[in-house]
């Protein structure tokens, strides 16, 4: 089941949704919900309702108003505008989980300036193959596949990545590694936009990346 949040024509406000399986519709679940029901559900008022409320009954009422889906529920897929399904995440860690990318970033900085890793770069390198490392992104520069980013004026060298993004659907500390698949509510493509010539002086001072990641639109689901 793949959810969205989206927009339509006849759906001004963001609303929850679900594609039909042929991918060709977006049923809007909570329209569904209160023409059966007769009222809405707490629980499909927006997608962050529906992760809360995923692992205790929310998962099978999704299921339930997307078979229910009559004609007029559902949103052709050219009329639906799909936002980020997350407009406003509750919170955002973005990890480094392989060498070889922290590598090849390191590669192609020093082919751009000509210049060798530093000393910063390296000591994060050493930091790196002892703990895992991430930094939190804002969440409040969320933004959809349909927005066009305007780039940054003081920065020449624009970059983005093709991550996987991993929704969190419950509570919980210390989970243990067996266990850490129960507590992933779903997943989705992030686009992590980076401006490589001011990231790199940032990341010497230590604090992690600044306004080389913090700008409008620089975190894309």
């Amino acid at each position: 089941m793949k959810f969205v949040t989206f927009t339509s024509g006849r759906q001004v406000e963001p609303a929850l949704g679900a594609f039909t399986e042929a991918e060709d519709a977006v049923v809007d679940l909570q329209a569904v919900h209160a023409r059966i029901a007769g009222e809405e559900h707490p629980g499909l008022r927006s997608m962050q309702d529906l992760i809360e409320s995923y692992a205790h009954h929310g998962r099978a009422l999704a299921l339930q108003c997307l078979d229910s889906a009559e004609p007029a529920e559902c949103v052709p897929r050219a009329e639906a505008r799909l936002l980020a399904p997350l407009p406003t995440p509750i919170q955002i860690r973005d990890c480094l989980c392989f060498e070889e990318h922290l590598l090849g970033v390191m590669e192609a900085v020093s082919r751009m300036t000509g210049q060798a890793p530093s000393e910063g770069q390296q000591a994060m390198l050493r930091t790196f193959r002892q703990q895992p490392l991430y930094y939190k992104a804002n969440r409040f520069s969320v933004v959809g596949p349909d927005v066009e980013v305007r780039w940054p004026a003081y920065s020449q060298m624009m970059d983005y990545e093709l991550e996987l993004g991993l929704v969190i659907g419950r509570t919980g500390s210390n989970i243990a590694r067996d266990e850490a698949k129960e507590y992933i509510f779903g997943y989705t493509i992030f686009n992590d936009l980076s401006a490589r010539d001011v990231q790199m002086p940032e990341m010497e001072g230590r604090l992690g990346p600044g306004k080389s990641k913090d700008f409008d639109g620089g975190n894309i689901l």
